[in-house]
């Protein structure tokens, strides 16, 4: 089949496609995958390799939405029950990583990316000052599209009860009004609070320069994209730019928007001035630190749904419950490759949850593991 384009650091999601491939059949004294969970009370064990059950892999990238990557214990014999899982995420970004699809932990079954009600971070930005700073500038803070605020220390909450169902990233903004008027912000993802990078600037002579990400974050980030006044300028660590005109005292906005290795989304925008000499421009920085309390998971994006299917047909479905519950999800280390040799995951999913089926009939799973594969990428 014709592969689109993708990548396990950043999945770029461009086509409607589905590849499956089933992984290798264990021996049936040792088994790789298998179920063990009491349905409505009655004992069920499925083993890959008995019984014509197998371990089957999906691999869909759908139009405009983030990887579905699946799992799917079936048998090749009419009249039996199977488990499909399938992991994605709600993101409306075009880079998922396979991270943010497919995350470990104790995991929430809702369908809703809200799990709690509320939720609330207190984020509180600190200034400091660079060159050229040092007159005695008054500043006003932003939050969001919020009005500015002369506070020296303000404290900005994210709530989570307006979140509007995309990666919540919020804007933290600072104008300093000296002689050169200087702005500076950042984004600040919710979901990764603690994570944030930075760029410096080098003069080569005035009116041209060379934006690079400070040393300190390289390791900690895939990519950074670069807008010059709101426009694209490229990719990379490294930018070089010369102004069009070059005029002194004119300035013009960079922004660096910063790609975490962990699924972190970032930026630091400021003012650069064109000063005539080789000087670095004057510059206001700021950090801020969130005060801790806030459960990340209140905000999940990626999203797990079970499916059962009972030997006479019937379909239930976490994702059919208003309430079905948590699982947690470990990675196995001891598979690699399914029988194509594509790399794949090999998971536990255990814990005890509700599903329901089209018609309301509730299905209760209690001390249940689950040991599937799952592909991870496009074979």
């Amino acid at each position: 089949m014709k592969k689109s384009t993708l990548y396990i650091s950043a999945l770029l999601v461009v086509a409607l496609a589905s590849c499956r491939k089933d992984a290798p059949l264990p021996a049936p004294t040792s088994p790789d995958f298998y179920v063990h969970a009491l349905v409505d009370g009655v004992e069920e064990s499925v083993i890959a390799g008995d019984g014509g059950y197998y371990m089957y892999t999906d691999y869909q990238f759908p139009e405009d939405k983030a990887p579905i990557i699946v799992g799917d214990l079936r048998s090749s014999v009419e009249g039996t029950s199977s488990w499909k899982f399938e992991f994605t995420n709600n993101s409306t970004d075009e880079e998922i990583d396979l991270e943010s699809v497919l995350a470990l932990g104790d995991k929430s079954l809702a369908s809703s990316d809200i799990v709690q009600n509320k939720s609330i971070l207190n984020i509180k930005p600190k200034a400091s000052f660079g060159a050229e700073t040092s007159d005695m500038p008054s500043y006003y803070w932003r939050y969001q599209h919020g009005a500015s605020i002369p506070l020296i220390n303000p404290v900005f909450t994210f709530d989570s009860t307006n979140y509007s169902g995309k990666q919540p990233i919020v804007t933290i903004g600072s104008r300093f009004y000296n002689r050169y008027d200087i702005e500076t912000s950042r984004c600040v993802d919710i979901l990764h609070p603690e994570d944030w990078a930075a760029f410096e600037v080098e003069v080569v002579q005035p009116g041209v320069y060379i934006f690079y990400i400070s040393p300190y974050f390289s390791s900690q980030v895939n990519q950074v994209y670069w807008d010059i006044n709101g426009d694209a300028a490229g990719q990379g660590d490294t930018l070089f730019y010369r102004h069009p005109t070059g005029v002194v005292g004119s300035k013009f906005f960079v922004t660096a928007g910063f790609r975490h290795t962990n699924g972190a989304r970032t930026c630091e925008s400021r003012d650069v001035v064109i000063l005539n000499s080789d000087l670095v421009p004057p510059n206001m920085d700021f950090q801020y630190k969130v005060e801790s309390g806030m459960t990340i998971d209140s905000l999940q994006l990626n999203k797990v749904n079970i499916t059962y299917t009972t030997p006479s047909g019937t379909v239930y479905s976490t994702s059919m419950h208003s309430n079905p519950g948590t699982v947690s999800i470990q990675e196995v280390t001891d598979y690699v490759n399914d029988a194509e040799g594509r790399p794949t995951v090999k998971l536990i999913v255990s814990g005890s949850f509700l599903l329901q089926d089209a018609t309301g009939d509730e299905l209760r799973i209690d001390n249940a593991e689950f040991v599937i594969a799952v592909a991870t990428s496009d074979p």
